[in-house]
């Protein structure tokens, strides 16, 4: 099973040349091993969160192995940015940023009856 191109240039990024390729074949063996468990969005989580440490990445290895959600929680965070590891990097970085934007903003319609 091929990884998305997103998470194989993220991992590059943040890992480097050497470490970025053992990164790589970590998470394409985690894909064989369960791929229900370590689907795009976890896989996204857990390099998001390892960012570019290789003692985080296996730390979040392990913490999915032991709780998936809470890795989910902990890269994701609660409520609005819900789902957001499902896009690709770095469009959710994009999204969170704008709902961040709109929490507690009013908005006003031009066609809304309160003007």
């Amino acid at each position: 099973m091929a990884l998305r191109e997103d998470i194989v240039t993220k991992v590059r990024q943040d890992f480097g040349k050497d470490n970025g390729l053992l990164v790589l074949r970590e998470l394409q063996n985690l894909q064989t091993e369960d791929p229900q468990l370590f689907c795009d969005r976890l896989l996204r989580c857990i390099v998001a969160l390892a960012r570019g440490a290789i003692a985080k990445f296996d730390r979040e290895v392990a913490a999915t192995r032991l709780d998936w959600r809470d890795v989910i929680v902990a890269a994701e965070g609660w409520a609005c940015n819900a789902l957001l590891m499902n896009h690709p990097f770095p469009a959710h970085l994009d999204e969170a940023l704008c709902r961040h934007w709109l929490v507690g903003q009013q908005i006003h319609l031009p066609w809304s009856k309160q003007g």
